[in-house]
């Protein structure tokens, strides 16, 4: 079982962390105990730990292989977390002592290097920053990209394979070809998923622009995910096919799926569902989004900026959860090619070009659609027979507009308020977000 080291003496910091008397912990001298104290993932910053870890801080040392701290993604950014004698800084960081290298081997550092067969001598950060400079030679579009290739990976366990004949996956082959020079320059190293899961911490850390906490930095702390075998190739192309969640789930459908896929509860789940302020809809994809645009779920969705955007796009305020949110109104899209029509929600605003758009799985978190949803009279599922809000008809409506009347959908009290929650706290948020994403990237580990 995994197990952590907390920075505090007094109590651990981690619902998971476990503190004993016999344990490795940190001292004025340095670590304690036995001398496999994790990855420098764990202590990569630019102002991070030094002494036995071979951290960044201050330039490599030993064997790690690793970058100077120029290269470190957490340099752009002073806040990353500090390093002291008590440990870091600000926000209860803990280090997990028991890590695994791809080859099954605890990996950890002595004064020659890092130990055991040589799996782990490819240090963390300097991985990272071959993954942050092929985002960023994307001009940021893999962020979007390499979120969405970390979730449906992780979906029932992170294993570096998707299945591109499930059309739900449709558009997932440009990350994977993208990443693959680094998987196969690493994989001595790190598996395949391994380094899916890092290209998903990377994209969202690079994706925090504006007011970013102290500390939040989304650090690789675990190694060791096992790639699947059977129908594969070599990038990861293949493999089982795992259910996708529907896009036209209830309330309900929505919490039942993570909580079974993920082993995340409602706060979770409403956490997780944040990162669509990242990203931006391809109709060819799935069949949601506007012909010949590509607008997403909130405002200015092409600056691919991960904040509390899509919360504010959905609710009100503490006072009033409901009134103050935007309207939004129902349409069926048709499409070809196979793809099937899709029925979406759309808001617009006077002076914008964009008009973000969000499924019944994303008014689910809002809205109770159980006992509302249908299949239209051509069956096309997912049509809605309740209003987001008791406003009637949109000026300018027409049969396109499928507001079916002006009866309101039932809240959906179970994720209504952390809604709230988050769209009046965006730094909350994003602290959350880190955690549920760490979750997220380490499931079935």
């Amino acid at each position: 079982s995994l197990k952590y080291m907390c920075f505090n003496t007094d109590a651990c910091f981690a619902p998971s962390c476990e503190k004993t008397d016999d344990e490795s912990g940190w001292n004025t001298d340095g670590w304690s105990g036995p001398s496999s104290i994790g990855s420098s993932s764990s202590s990569s910053s630019s102002s991070g730990k030094s002494g036995k870890s071979g951290g960044s801080g201050s330039g490599k040392s030993g064997k790690s292989g690793g970058s100077s701290s120029s290269t470190s993604v957490e340099d752009d950014d002073d806040d990353a977390g500090d390093w002291n004698g008590d440990g870091w800084d600000g926000d209860g960081y803990v280090v997990p002592i028991d890590i695994y290298s791809h080859g099954g081997y605890a990996a950890g550092w002595n004064a020659d290097g890092w130990d055991n067969d040589g799996h782990y001598k490819a240090d963390i950060d300097y991985v990272r920053s071959h993954v942050t400079k092929l985002i960023k030679d994307s001009k940021r579009e893999l962020i979007p990209k390499f979120l969405r290739l970390g979730f449906h990976d992780c979906v029932g366990g992170c294993d570096g394979c998707v299945d591109l004949t499930n059309p739900d996956n449709k558009g997932l082959e440009e990350p994977i070809k993208a990443i693959y020079p680094i998987v196969e320059k690493f994989k001595d190293s790190y598996s395949r998923a391994d380094i899916w899961a890092l290209a998903t911490l990377v994209s969202a850390d690079l994706a925090v622009m504006n007011g970013r906490p102290h500390g939040l930095h989304f650090p690789m702390r675990y190694i060791g995910r096992k790639d699947c075998g059977g129908d594969v190739n070599l990038k990861g192309i293949g493999g089982p096919d795992v259910e996708m969640p529907s896009n036209d789930f209830t309330t309900h459908e929505l919490l039942d799926f993570f909580e079974k896929y993920f082993d995340f509860d409602a706060d979770e789940t409403v956490t997780i569902m944040g990162v669509h302020a990242v990203a931006v809809m391809h109709p060819d994809n799935v069949g949601f989004g506007n012909k010949g645009k590509e607008d997403g779920w909130v405002y200015d969705a092409e600056s691919y900026s991960l904040d509390n955007r899509y919360y504010g796009m959905l609710v009100g305020d503490e006072d009033d959860p409901l009134s103050p949110a935007p309207m939004w109104h129902m349409e069926l899209v048709h499409n070809d090619n196979g793809i099937p029509s899709r029925y979406q929600w759309y808001t617009e605003k006077d002076g914008e070009d964009e008009r973000p758009i969000m499924t019944n799985a994303d008014m689910a978190l809002v809205r109770d659609l159980k006992d509302h949803m249908t299949v239209d009279e051509d069956g096309n599922e997912g049509a809605v027979t309740c209003a987001f809000k008791d406003e009637g008809k949109p000026e300018g409506y027409t049969r396109r507009t499928r507001s079916l009347n002006s009866v309101a959908c039932p809240v959906a009290s179970k994720t209504i308020e952390k809604m709230v929650e988050y769209k009046m706290d965006n730094e909350h948020f994003l602290y959350d977000f880190e955690k549920v994403l760490e979750k997220m990237v380490k499931n079935g580990y």
